[in-house]
């Protein structure tokens, strides 16, 4: 029995002789892989292989749009941290570092399911203050504290945005 992969490659083969001229879009890297090594198999004479992409891929080709990896995220949140936050609010870079890339998880999961950013964080902030008004006096520093960070988490979130967007990334 054929497998679907060894059937579409024939296909692609059968009708467009210059492969170099077609791109195959696919679901996955895998499905990509797999598919280039049925082409192999079927094509005996050196030729120029077709673009073959994962949608994914394909996406990033058409948006112009350069995916950033963590550690860059990360480094381009410090940059919009120190110029947006007070330098009398800032925390020291280790500090910094210990809840950036949970942060920057965050904001890609916001940015993935699409979610309306401003009513999420409104709805973070206002359960923040109704957790500092019910512990007014105990720890009165440290949930003053913790409301002016997470008032700072949207600026955050639009500048990352923005300066990520100007950048191409």
């Amino acid at each position: 029995m054929r497998g679907f992969l060894e059937n579409i490659a024939e296909k692609i083969i059968i009708e467009y002789p210059d492969l170099s001229d077609i791109k195959i879009i696919l679901p996955s890297n895998r499905a990509s892989l797999f598919l280039r090594n049925e082409l192999v198999k079927k094509i005996k004479k050196p030729i120029i292989s077709p673009d073959i992409l994962s949608i994914s891929e394909f996406i990033d080709e058409l948006s112009g749009i350069q995916k950033i990896d963590n550690a860059s995220a990360v480094f381009e949140l410090y940059l919009v941290y120190i110029k947006i936050i007070p330098k009398k609010d800032q925390q020291n870079f280790d500090q910094f570092m210990g809840w950036a890339s949970i942060l920057i998880n965050d904001f890609n999961l916001i940015d993935s399911y699409l979610v309306d950013h401003k009513s999420l964080f409104s709805s973070m902030i206002s359960s923040h203050e109704i957790n500092e008004w019910a512990h007014l006096g105990v720890q009165e520093f440290k949930y003053n504290m913790g409301l002016k960070f997470w008032k700072n988490i949207p600026k955050l979130y639009s500048a990352l945005k923005t300066n990520l967007i100007k950048k191409k990334m």
